[in-house]
C-alpha cells in the first residue's frame, strides 16, 4: 500500500487492511523500501497518533487470543488499537490522560478514550476487566511500573513495544515482567523492534545488577558495571 493511501485511511479514522510498503513519496527519487523514506513515513503516521502498526489482520490475530475477555487499555493514545479490537468484537475500555505527549501532534481520538492516568484507570476499571493492555509506554515512564504492580500478579498483561534497552518502558518494568504466552506477529517499521508480548507482573525483581540495580542477565553485573 502506498503511504499516501495509508495516510488517507488514517485521516478518515479507518483501520488499514495492511501496512504501507511504498514510501516513495516521503523522499522523491528514492527506492520505495528505503530506510530514509520509511523514517519520514513513520513520522507522518505517528503524528496521527499511531505508534505500533495497527492493521485489521493484526487486530484480528490479537482478538483471537482476547476472545471473551474484558480489556482495559492504559496509555491508549488516540485509540487506534482499541478501535481495531472493538471492530473484532473485543470489549475495550481505553484510557489515557495524554501526560506523556509533549512533543507530538495531538491528533483527534478515533475511539472513546477516557482521561485517566494509568494507575487511576486500574483503580476505576480494574475490577471489571481481566486483561491489561499497554502499547508503546515511554521508556522513562515509571508510572507504568506502578500501574502493573497495582494490576497484580494474577491477571495477564499484553504489552506492545520494544524490549529492555529499547525505546519503550523503563528497566524497572522489565525486572517485574515475565513472558507467559507465544508472541503475535506485528509488522515493524525498519529499524524499530517492537513486539507483542503476553505475560504478567511478578513481585520479585529479576535480572538486577548487583552493583547499580540496572538490567543484568542471570544475576551478573550489567554491561556498564562490568
Amino acid at each position: 500500500m502506498h503511504i499516501n493511501n495509508f495516510l488517507e485511511l488514517l485521516d478518515n479514522g479507518i483501520i488499514p487492511d495492511g501496512p504501507p510498503s511504498d514510501f516513495s513519496s516521503a523522499i522523491p527519487m528514492i527506492a520505495p523500501s528505503s530506510f530514509a523514506g520509511s523514517a519520514i513515513a513513520r513520522e507522518w503516521v505517528t503524528n496521527r497518533g499511531m505508534w505500533a502498526m495497527v492493521t485489521t489482520p493484526f487486530a484480528r490475530a490479537l482478538a483471537e487470543w482476547l476472545h471473551g475477555t474484558q480489556v482495559l487499555e492504559i496509555m491508549a493514545g488516540r485509540g487506534w488499537l482499541a478501535k481495531a479490537l472493538s471492530q473484532e468484537r473485543i470489549r475495550v475500555i481505553a484510557t489515557d490522560n495524554n501526560s506523556w505527549d509533549k512533543r507530538h501532534s495531538k491528533s483527534e481520538p478515533v475511539f472513546d478514550v477516557l482521561p485517566y492516568e494509568a494507575s487511576d484507570a486500574i483503580r476505576e476499571f480494574g475490577n471489571v476487566c481481566n486483561v491489561l493492555l499497554v502499547s508503546w509506554p515511554p521508556y522513562d515512564a515509571l508510572d507504568i511500573v506502578e500501574a502493573i504492580k497495582l494490576w497484580g500478579t494474577g491477571r495477564p498483561i499484553v504489552y506492545i513495544g520494544e524490549g529492555e534497552g529499547g525505546c519503550n518502558a523503563p528497566t524497572k518494568f522489565w525486572q517485574h515482567w515475565q513472558d507467559r504466552k507465544k508472541r503475535i506477529h506485528l509488522w515493524q517499521w525498519p529499524g524499530i523492534y517492537d513486539r507483542v508480548r503476553m505475560g504478567r507482573y511478578v513481585e520479585k525483581p529479576h535480572h538486577v545488577c548487583k552493583n547499580c540495580g540496572g538490567w543484568a542477565e542471570n544475576g551478573r553485573l550489567c554491561w556498564s558495571c562490568e
